[in-house]
């Protein structure tokens, strides 16, 4: 799948981490890894809700496990909403106004500024007629809470709607498009969080 080499190059060793926060980051990195790895539907619903405890718990354990080193933690934004929107405008003619970005970073593409966690929640990963639908943290909120991620219930949210209708009429790549969403958020979150790993072990 996408970008296996960055996913192999990656060994962490969670007993590393001096406090608990840490040891949980660490835990928390290696599994999403692992469930990269593995690449099946069950593993890519369950990292969403490693995703979520590591960007949305009510104190993100990103935050916790930075707290001893306070780095500047950044995101690799793949491209800029002109492109974006230009793209959505060209794929509205084809697909009836639906365009799905995958927030799949360039990695090794040093051109583009990196950007903050905030702004990478806030990243658009679907348009509609030219104007951001769902964001990077609509997606990993409705996998988490309405897939299984953390626990399966009954949409109860416009954006989660959105995502479970479109997986039902959408077929990319042989999968369904949130599932391919979650992938590449896991890697771009890898990415992001591969400084603070280092400085942790």
């Amino acid at each position: 799948m996408i970008n296996q080499l960055l996913i192999s190059q990656i060994e962490i060793d969670p007993e590393l981490g001096r406090t608990e926060a840490e040891f949980m980051l660490l835990g928390t990195c290696e599994d999403i890894i692992q469930k990269l790895r593995r690449g099946r539907r069950y593993d890519i619903i369950r990292s969403s809700g490693l995703l979520r405890q590591i960007f949305l718990d009510r104190e993100p354990l990103l935050d916790a496990a930075n707290r001893r080193f306070r780095l500047k933690i950044t995101f690799n934004n793949s491209r800029d909403d002109s492109e974006i929107t230009k793209e959505a405008m060209v794929v509205l003619k084809k697909y009836e106004s639906i365009c799905w970005i995958f927030p799949i970073a360039l990695i090794h593409d040093k051109s583009r500024p990196r950007i903050s966690k905030e702004q990478f929640l806030k990243l658009p990963v679907l348009y509609q007629s030219g104007n951001p639908s769902l964001t990077v943290q609509d997606t990993i909120e409705t996998i988490a809470h309405v897939y299984g991620g953390v626990h399966a219930g009954k949409p109860k949210s416009e954006e989660d709607r959105l995502i479970m209708t479109l997986d039902e009429s959408m077929n990319i790549g042989g999968g369904e498009p949130s599932m391919t969403s979650i992938y590449g958020i896991c890697i771009v979150a890898l990415d992001g969080l591969t400084p603070l790993i280092k400085n942790i072990i």
